[in-house]
Protein backbone atom coordinates (compact mmCIF):
# COMPACT_ATOMS: atom_id res chain seq x y z
CA UNK A 1 0.00 0.00 0.00
CA UNK A 2 1.34 3.43 -0.92
CA UNK A 3 2.24 5.78 1.88
CA UNK A 4 -0.26 8.61 2.31
CA UNK A 5 1.55 11.90 1.81
CA UNK A 6 0.66 14.87 3.96
CA UNK A 7 1.36 18.33 2.60
CA UNK A 8 2.68 20.79 5.18
CA UNK A 9 3.21 24.51 5.50
CA UNK A 10 6.69 25.88 4.90
CA UNK A 11 7.46 27.38 8.28
CA UNK A 12 10.06 27.23 11.01
CA UNK A 13 7.75 25.24 13.27
CA UNK A 14 6.68 22.75 10.62
CA UNK A 15 9.15 22.83 7.75
CA UNK A 16 8.69 21.10 4.43
CA UNK A 17 11.62 18.82 3.57
CA UNK A 18 13.90 19.67 0.66
CA UNK A 19 12.74 16.70 -1.41
CA UNK A 20 9.11 17.78 -1.19
CA UNK A 21 9.99 21.34 -2.19
CA UNK A 22 12.00 20.01 -5.15
CA UNK A 23 9.05 17.88 -6.28
CA UNK A 24 6.58 20.75 -5.98
CA UNK A 25 8.86 23.07 -7.95
CA UNK A 26 9.32 20.38 -10.57
CA UNK A 27 5.55 20.05 -10.99
CA UNK A 28 5.27 23.81 -11.44
CA UNK A 29 7.89 23.82 -14.20
CA UNK A 30 6.34 20.81 -15.96
CA UNK A 31 2.85 22.30 -15.95
CA UNK A 32 4.11 25.67 -17.16
CA UNK A 33 6.06 24.00 -19.97
CA UNK A 34 3.58 21.39 -21.23
CA UNK A 35 0.29 21.78 -19.40
CA UNK A 36 -1.33 19.63 -16.72
CA UNK A 37 -2.80 16.95 -18.98
CA UNK A 38 0.53 16.19 -20.63
CA UNK A 39 2.50 16.18 -17.40
CA UNK A 40 3.36 12.61 -16.39
CA UNK A 41 5.00 11.09 -13.35
CA UNK A 42 8.10 10.43 -15.47
CA UNK A 43 8.30 14.12 -16.40
CA UNK A 44 8.05 15.25 -12.79
CA UNK A 45 10.58 12.68 -11.59
CA UNK A 46 13.09 13.74 -14.25
CA UNK A 47 12.56 17.43 -13.51
CA UNK A 48 13.11 16.81 -9.79
CA UNK A 49 16.11 14.54 -10.40
CA UNK A 50 14.35 11.66 -8.67
CA UNK A 51 13.37 8.16 -9.73
CA UNK A 52 9.84 7.38 -10.87
CA UNK A 53 9.69 4.72 -8.16
CA UNK A 54 10.38 7.34 -5.50
CA UNK A 55 7.38 9.40 -6.61
CA UNK A 56 5.06 6.40 -6.60
CA UNK A 57 6.35 5.32 -3.20
CA UNK A 58 5.74 8.77 -1.73
CA UNK A 59 2.43 9.67 -3.40
CA UNK A 60 0.87 6.48 -4.75
CA UNK A 61 -0.34 7.84 -8.10
CA UNK A 62 -0.43 10.94 -10.29
CA UNK A 63 -3.75 12.24 -8.95
CA UNK A 64 -2.51 12.08 -5.37
CA UNK A 65 0.67 13.91 -6.36
CA UNK A 66 -1.24 16.67 -8.16
CA UNK A 67 -3.58 17.01 -5.18
CA UNK A 68 -0.55 17.29 -2.89
CA UNK A 69 0.81 20.03 -5.15
CA UNK A 70 -2.47 21.94 -4.99
CA UNK A 71 -2.52 21.61 -1.20
CA UNK A 72 1.13 22.73 -1.00
CA UNK A 73 0.47 25.88 -3.02
CA UNK A 74 -2.72 26.61 -1.07
CA UNK A 75 -0.92 26.20 2.27
CA UNK A 76 1.77 28.64 1.20
CA UNK A 77 -0.83 31.20 0.16
CA UNK A 78 -2.77 30.79 3.43
CA UNK A 79 0.43 31.23 5.41
CA UNK A 80 1.29 34.45 3.56
CA UNK A 81 -2.17 36.01 3.85
CA UNK A 82 -2.91 35.10 7.48
CA UNK A 83 -1.44 38.28 8.91
CA UNK A 84 -3.57 40.38 6.56
CA UNK A 85 -6.70 38.52 7.60
CA UNK A 86 -5.88 38.86 11.29
CA UNK A 87 -5.76 42.62 10.82
CA UNK A 88 -9.25 42.76 9.27
CA UNK A 89 -11.96 44.25 11.48
CA UNK A 90 -15.00 43.17 9.48
CA UNK A 91 -16.05 40.09 7.52
CA UNK A 92 -16.37 42.27 4.42
CA UNK A 93 -12.72 43.30 4.68
CA UNK A 94 -11.57 39.72 5.31
CA UNK A 95 -13.48 38.24 2.38
CA UNK A 96 -12.32 40.97 0.01
CA UNK A 97 -8.71 40.55 1.13
CA UNK A 98 -8.69 36.77 0.79
CA UNK A 99 -10.86 36.18 -2.26
CA UNK A 100 -9.50 38.99 -4.42
CA UNK A 101 -5.86 38.19 -3.67
CA UNK A 102 -6.44 34.46 -4.22
CA UNK A 103 -8.22 35.00 -7.52
CA UNK A 104 -5.68 37.44 -8.94
CA UNK A 105 -2.69 35.32 -7.95
CA UNK A 106 -4.23 32.09 -9.23
CA UNK A 107 -5.33 33.69 -12.50
CA UNK A 108 -1.79 34.81 -13.27
CA UNK A 109 -0.08 31.60 -12.10
CA UNK A 110 0.03 29.11 -14.98
CA UNK A 111 0.13 25.99 -12.84
CA UNK A 112 -2.79 27.00 -10.61
CA UNK A 113 -4.81 28.20 -13.60
CA UNK A 114 -4.50 24.74 -15.09
CA UNK A 115 -5.75 23.08 -11.91
CA UNK A 116 -8.75 25.40 -11.70
CA UNK A 117 -9.68 25.06 -15.37
CA UNK A 118 -9.78 21.25 -15.21
CA UNK A 119 -11.72 21.41 -11.92
CA UNK A 120 -8.98 19.65 -9.98
CA UNK A 121 -9.89 21.72 -6.92
CA UNK A 122 -13.42 20.33 -6.83
CA UNK A 123 -12.25 16.78 -7.40
CA UNK A 124 -9.60 16.90 -4.69
CA UNK A 125 -11.39 18.93 -2.04
CA UNK A 126 -15.17 19.11 -2.12
CA UNK A 127 -15.64 15.34 -2.04
CA UNK A 128 -12.93 14.70 0.55
CA UNK A 129 -13.51 15.94 4.10
CA UNK A 130 -9.89 15.10 4.98
CA UNK A 131 -8.48 17.13 2.09
CA UNK A 132 -5.51 19.32 3.08
CA UNK A 133 -7.26 22.18 1.28
CA UNK A 134 -10.22 21.91 3.61
CA UNK A 135 -8.00 21.52 6.66
CA UNK A 136 -6.05 24.63 5.72
CA UNK A 137 -9.19 26.70 5.23
CA UNK A 138 -10.63 25.50 8.54
CA UNK A 139 -7.46 26.55 10.37
CA UNK A 140 -7.49 29.93 8.67
CA UNK A 141 -11.16 30.87 8.60
CA UNK A 142 -13.05 29.20 11.44
CA UNK A 143 -11.20 31.10 14.22
CA UNK A 144 -11.39 34.29 12.16
CA UNK A 145 -15.17 34.08 11.71
CA UNK A 146 -15.62 33.35 15.42
CA UNK A 147 -13.53 36.42 16.28
CA UNK A 148 -15.44 38.62 13.86
CA UNK A 149 -18.77 37.36 15.18
CA UNK A 150 -17.83 38.89 18.52
CA UNK A 151 -17.09 42.33 17.06
CA UNK A 152 -19.21 42.52 13.90
CA UNK A 153 -22.89 42.19 14.78
CA UNK A 154 -23.99 41.49 11.22
CA UNK A 155 -21.85 38.37 10.77
CA UNK A 156 -23.96 35.28 10.37
CA UNK A 157 -22.58 32.32 12.33
CA UNK A 158 -22.28 29.54 9.74
CA UNK A 159 -21.26 25.92 10.44
CA UNK A 160 -17.48 25.49 9.90
CA UNK A 161 -17.88 22.91 7.13
CA UNK A 162 -20.28 25.21 5.27
CA UNK A 163 -17.75 28.04 5.49
CA UNK A 164 -15.01 25.86 4.01
CA UNK A 165 -17.11 24.46 1.16
CA UNK A 166 -18.51 27.88 0.34
CA UNK A 167 -15.06 29.48 0.21
CA UNK A 168 -13.65 26.72 -2.02
CA UNK A 169 -16.50 27.09 -4.50
CA UNK A 170 -16.44 30.90 -4.58
CA UNK A 171 -12.65 31.06 -4.81
CA UNK A 172 -12.58 28.63 -7.74
CA UNK A 173 -15.25 30.43 -9.73
CA UNK A 174 -13.73 33.85 -9.11
CA UNK A 175 -10.52 32.58 -10.70
CA UNK A 176 -12.49 31.33 -13.70
CA UNK A 177 -14.20 34.71 -14.00
CA UNK A 178 -10.86 36.54 -13.98
CA UNK A 179 -9.34 34.12 -16.51
CA UNK A 180 -12.23 34.17 -18.97
CA UNK A 181 -13.36 37.78 -18.68
CA UNK A 182 -10.08 39.55 -17.82
CA UNK A 183 -11.94 41.54 -15.16
CA UNK A 184 -10.03 44.32 -13.45
CA UNK A 185 -9.16 44.16 -9.77
CA UNK A 186 -11.61 46.99 -9.11
CA UNK A 187 -14.50 45.12 -10.71
CA UNK A 188 -13.59 41.95 -8.83
CA UNK A 189 -13.58 43.80 -5.51
CA UNK A 190 -17.01 45.24 -6.28
CA UNK A 191 -18.35 41.75 -6.99
CA UNK A 192 -17.05 40.45 -3.66
CA UNK A 193 -18.39 43.44 -1.73
CA UNK A 194 -21.82 43.62 -3.33
CA UNK A 195 -22.73 39.99 -3.90
CA UNK A 196 -20.43 37.59 -2.05
CA UNK A 197 -19.92 39.22 1.34
CA UNK A 198 -23.68 39.48 2.03
CA UNK A 199 -23.82 35.67 2.19
CA UNK A 200 -22.01 35.92 5.51
CA UNK A 201 -24.33 38.57 6.88
CA UNK A 202 -27.44 38.07 8.94
CA UNK A 203 -30.42 39.20 6.82
CA UNK A 204 -31.87 42.54 7.86
CA UNK A 205 -35.40 42.14 9.15
CA UNK A 206 -38.06 44.03 7.23
CA UNK A 207 -41.36 44.80 8.91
Amino acid sequence: MAKQHSTRHESASNPVDDKTVAIMRAITRCIERQGLKKTRMDDIAAEANLSRITLYREYGNRDSLINAFLAFRSANFNSRIKSKLDACKTIDDALECYLVDAALIAATDTSIRELVIVHQIFQSALNDDDSPLKSGLRELWVPLVKKLCATDAKVHSLPPDDIVDWLLIVQSYLVIIVIESAWSEQKLRALVRNFISPAFSTPTRRD
